[in-house]
């Protein structure tokens, strides 16, 4: 049996849909096949790939820090889930785009 608390296993969760989140993101930009929806986050990736994974990853990283702080607050343990529910949401728009990608890639080569 894990040691770890069934917060701090959503919050690693949290953290590895984060870095997927931007990885997939910056992939996307600059195949042009999508855009940064967060206008935040644009600014930072027209520095840079390894700018914009930075500061992405930190700034969640710090926030999932803060909640894991305050793991014993009622309202910490409320606000989890809404970022839950947005990085599914977004895991769910990589991997439609990543589909469609692979889709056009099967047909030219048949």
């Amino acid at each position: 049996m894990s040691n770890y608390s069934k917060f701090t296993k959503v919050l690693i969760a949290l953290f590895v849909l984060n870095l997927f989140d931007a990885l997939a993101t910056f992939h996307w930009v600059s195949m042009g096949i999508a855009e940064e929806g967060n206008p935040l986050m644009a600014e930072w990736i027209e520095v840079g790939h390894n700018t914009f994974i930075g500061v992405k990853v930190t700034m969640v990283t710090l926030a999932l820090f803060l909640l894991h702080r305050f793991r014993e607050n009622k309202f910490a343990r409320i606000m989890i889930w809404p970022p839950v529910v947005l990085y599914l949401a977004v895991f769910a728009i990589h991997c439609a785009i990543a589909f469609e990608q692979l889709q056009g890639y099967w047909i030219s080569l048949g």
